[in-house]
């Protein structure tokens, strides 16, 4: 099935130095228009919450998120979550 058969998508990434990760970017680039709604979940180590990356996430497909998660892991180990609506 393509994407536009979903109402919504949830896209995951880690980030990476601080970042996007690099084949999200791409991912993102190429559902560009394709994706009518989208959720966040972006994994990291450091206790941020990371909505710079997911307003990039939201210009490179051309909508607004309806959701971000974000959590911090540490040696495998979750340390916080947060949800940013």
């Amino acid at each position: 099935e393509s994407l536009e058969s979903y109402e919504r998508v949830t896209v995951c990434s880690p980030i990476w130095v601080f970042d996007l990760a690099a084949p999200v970017r791409a991912f993102c680039r190429q559902a560009a228009g394709r994706i009518r709604e989208a959720d966040y979940v972006l994994v990291h180590y450091q206790k941020r919450d990371y909505a710079r990356v997911a307003d990039e996430m939201d210009a490179l497909l051309g909508l607004r998120r309806t959701g971000l998660r974000t959590i911090c892991f540490r040696r495998g180990k979750k340390v916080c979550e947060k949800r940013c609506e």
